[in-house]
């Protein structure tokens, strides 16, 4: 039976996982599109950015109801699509698909989980080996992820990467000369730019305690801002409690899109809606309701869940108020982002569902080795993710839970 984008779509937005063919057949289309697309992809705006999301499917749904579906909703994701939660192959599968279904709406970048190495440790390989009884599945979107861009240039002024900058660039002509068709390297310019972080408190580049990658400082933010011509830099890879941070005098975002993160962290979420004159909106959201979730199963045989729908919510803060709350215009073949689409009520309908009616942390954490015990993870009121390269010797991740920013709050940006 010939391969049926539509109905494979259909599948995957009911949280279906697709057989290990059709998977096989998508990842291969897929790689036909990727392959002409560039290291730093230019993206027009209008255009909603997105974090992590972290296999968090239900919560990807609620995504789309708060920020329009594709291909309503020009769509840039910026990487981390897989571990952590309990439901990555439905959630790259979904991705997959609309990238594959609308090429031009959507772009997905790749952060540092989309990784051979990080995905052994942290939860995707042995999520595929549990619902396939094999690592084929892996396999294949461990190969599609050595095709993804590593960054995009939105209006041509804003970057948007997954982690951060690089000692080693200077010029966003250097990212575009890297050789991105491989497994993300220990080291080196593509490494940093999937794993290093911003600091507040640091200058210059300090080595960081993740095992990869740097943390960097306000004037190594401005340096490359005003030699590349640039107004912005936003990125992911962080948890903020808040859903968001600004730093550096409004020159650098970090957006996160998994709430609840590991269904234990209490966060909110958000999405970054740039306008068509460059306008940002930060667009924060709860989890999807108990009621649209599907716990994990522990079954070898694919999954299937039922679809999710929900009132949805959002709130937002913006680095330009008085164009925030404007509805946005259509984008390049008649896309349209619309800003608030929860309504003048949805603040108040922000909640994050009992943890008591969430899959357990134990579920959530299931990998290739084994569990790793959540305390990798961090505790809620340590600002940390947990993520961190493993030993390149016994490939365990890390038990050192290392610093990550601290959620800003509207009234600390000017």
């Amino acid at each position: 039976m010939p391969f049926d984008v539509e109905h494979a779509l259909e599948k995957a937005l009911k949280c279906q996982p697709l057989d290990a063919l059709s998977t096989k057949v998508l990842c291969e289309r897929l790689k036909l599109v990727l392959i002409r697309e560039c290291n730093v992809k230019p993206v027009p705006a209008p255009v909603t950015i997105v974090g992590d999301v972290h296999g968090q499917v239900f919560d990807l749904l609620e995504l789309f109801r708060i920020g329009g579906p594709v291909p309503h909703t020009n769509y840039l994701f910026l990487g981390d699509y897989v571990d952590r939660g309990p439901f990555s192959v439905e959630t790259i599968t979904l991705l997959a698909l609309l990238k594959l279904s609308h090429p031009e709406r959507v772009t997905l970048l790749r952060g540092n989980h989309e990784s051979r190495q990080i995905t052994q440790v942290y939860g995707f390989y042995s999520e595929c080996m549990r619902k396939f009884g094999g690592p084929t599945v892996w396999q294949y979107f461990t190969e599609l992820f050595d095709y993804l861009p590593i960054a995009a240039l939105v209006g041509g002024s804003l970057l948007a990467v997954h982690g951060g900058l690089s000692p080693s660039i200077h010029h966003l002509d250097q990212i575009r000369i890297l050789d991105r068709f491989a497994e993300i390297p220990h080291d080196g310019p593509l490494a940093d730019l999937m794993w290093s972080d911003p600091d507040p408190d640091k200058t210059g580049f300090v080595i960081s305690p993740r095992g990869a990658g740097y943390v960097f400082g306000h004037d190594v933010v401005w340096k490359f801002l005003h030699m590349n011509g640039l107004a912005h830099i936003v990125r992911a890879h962080q948890l903020c409690m808040t859903g968001y941070q600004v730093l550096f005098e409004d020159s650098l975002s970090t957006v996160w899109s998994a709430p609840n993160y590991c269904y234990r962290f209490g966060n909110t979420a958000s999405i970054l809606e740039v306008s068509e004159d460059l306008g940002r909106f930060f667009n924060v959201f709860g989890p999807a309701p108990e009621s649209e979730r599907q716990r994990p199963s522990n079954e070898a045989a694919p999954a299937s869940g039922g679809s999710g729908s929900s009132s949805g919510s959002s709130h937002g803060t913006s680095g330009s108020s008085d164009k925030a709350e404007k509805s946005l215009g259509g984008g390049d073949n008649g896309a349209s982002n619309n800003v608030g689409q929860g309504g003048s009520n949805a603040v108040k309908a922000v909640a994050t569902a009992p943890s008591s009616a969430l899959p357990s942390p134990a579920s959530v954490a299931s990998t290739a080795a084994g569990t790793i015990a959540m305390s990798a993870v961090g505790s809620p009121s340590s600002g940390t993710d947990g993520d961190s390269l493993p030993d390149a010797q016994s490939g365990e991740a890390p038990r050192a839970a290392e610093h990550l920013s601290e959620a800003t709050t509207s009234a600390d940006r000017k």
